[in-house]
């Protein structure tokens, strides 16, 4: 399947470079088939990667993973909240690609993906660009709305998936211009909360109780909890690569992660979940990197498992193993 599809791979590399801006819908029926797309590309690049280990490739699976990651930050560049998610998807295929790369990295290899991550992670696209950019498709709407019964009514039936009556579309008319300050106070808070760290953040951020507000507006404190498991795993493939590269060179992993500044990595990278350092325990010839994870608290690497949600209990931890290849 990859020598199938070589030709879209090459074809994504070399516009890989290029600045990628893609049109915010027109509105809630504008179809968003290239959003299934980046996804499908990124499973193509995770088996280039996977196809590269297979033969003793451990440069070129990385470059595969990271060209994967360089996509997940175009997929970004609609700025509305869906296209974020994706991209986030993305980078999590990305990262488990390079995750399964790291142990065969020779130290000259690890320095380049080193450099290239660290690069990709400095051009991200903030999450804010793409709230600012929902919350003007937001208003598109609203002022389509505000002339046209019908096509409020075909937009309220798309989002439930079921019929409106003409009592509670009479209502959302009637309330139309509240909702506009609603959809305002909303945003505002989202972008507030986006700065602000992990455990500082407001957890209640549902979409506000509104008579059109609560359909128009998705739940993103979903989408703001992603983007920190996204932060925290790229930032802990940062300190891996680091001591890859240190392990390379030295025989060992490092006994403290300060071994690896200013050598390698100017410094500890950030835990999202606690805006302190990342964390590390060793254990024979492994060493685990961590992050406390979302409830705060240092299990000592007890890994809370692939799956992270915002009650998960336990460690998000990246575990490196001494490989025989050097």
């Amino acid at each position: 399947r990859v020598l199938l599809y070589g030709e879209v791979l090459s074809t994504v590399r070399e516009a890989l470079p290029l600045e990628c801006g893609i049109e915010p819908p027109e509105g809630p029926e504008t179809p968003l088939p290239h959003l299934r797309s980046f996804r499908g590309v990124a499973r193509l690049f995770a088996m280039e990667a996977e196809t590269r280990r297979l033969n003793d490739d451990y440069a070129g699976a990385a470059a595969s993973a990271l060209d994967c990651l360089e996509m997940a930050q175009d997929a970004k560049s609609q700025n509305i909240v869906i296209s974020y998610l994706v991209g986030v998807a993305c980078e999590a295929i990305a990262v488990a690609s390079l995750d399964q790369t790291l142990p065969g990295l020779r130290a000259d290899e690890a320095k380049a993906a080193l450099v290239r991550l660290q690069g990709i992670i400095a051009r991200r696209p903030p999450l804010a660009e793409a709230l600012i950019g929902e919350e003007m498709w937001g208003r598109r709407c609203i002022k389509r709305f505000l002339p046209d019964r019908e096509q409020l009514r075909q937009f309220v039936v798309q989002v439930r998936e079921k019929p409106v009556t003409e009592d509670e579309l009479t209502r959302m008319i009637a309330h139309l211009p509240q909702t506009w300050q609603v959809v305002s106070s909303y945003y505002n808070r989202l972008r507030r909360n986006a700065a602000l760290p992990y455990p500082q953040r407001d957890r209640n951020l549902a979409p506000p109780q509104d008579p059109l507000a609560g359909w128009l507006l998705p739940n993103l404190a979903l989408v703001l909890f992603r983007q920190t498991v996204s932060d925290t795993c790229l930032n802990l493939h940062v300190l891996a690569l680091a001591a890859q590269v240190y392990r390379a060179e030295h025989g060992s992993f490092p006994a403290h992660l300060g071994d690896l500044v200013p050598g390698i990595i100017a410094q500890v990278p950030t835990d999202p979940f606690t805006g302190g350092p990342l964390s590390s325990v060793t254990a024979g010839d492994r060493l685990k990197l961590y992050s406390f994870g979302p409830d705060g608290v240092d299990n000592h690497g007890v890994d809370a498992g692939k799956v992270v949600a915002a009650e998960t209990k336990g460690d998000v931890v990246v575990e490196l193993n001494v490989s025989a290849r050097r």
